[in-house]
Formats: structure tokens, sequence, C-alpha cells
């Protein structure tokens, strides 16, 4: 519906604070949070992003991460 309508939309990647390893930040944004984790756990977001890639990219849907989609 929303590719139909061709709409822009946001995913959400819920529980990243459940990644191995994964230090929370209070009231930080996913982005500087990130940016401080050791690599354990920045390697573990990476596979689990790269997962959700391949899913969207099989429905025909290309995602990126906001701090990284240059088409905004």
């Amino acid at each position: 519906m929303l590719r139909n309508k061709n709409t822009p939309f946001c995913i959400a990647l819920n529980k990243i604070d459940r990644l191995n390893t994964w230090k929370p930040i209070n009231d930080a944004n996913t982005r500087d949070t990130y940016e401080t984790q050791g690599t354990a756990a920045t390697n573990h977001f990476e596979t689990q992003l790269d997962k959700t890639r391949l899913a969207f990219a099989e429905l025909g849907l290309n995602v990126e991460l906001y701090w990284k989609n240059e088409s905004l």
C-alpha cells in the first residue's frame, strides 16, 4: 500500500538494547549510543541490520539508517 501510493515511511528497530553486550544510554538517540558501543555490540547490530535490509530487499524496498540516508 505504501509503495503503491509512493508514501515515505520509517521503520523502527526496537529492542536494540537487548543485543549482546549493548550498553544503553538513557535519553540518547540510536546514533549517539551506537558510537559508544564496543566491537561485539556493533557487529551484532550490523548483523541484525543486514538481516532486516535483506528482508526488505526481498520485498523490493531499500532501507538505510536515518543517519546514513542520503535521500533525506
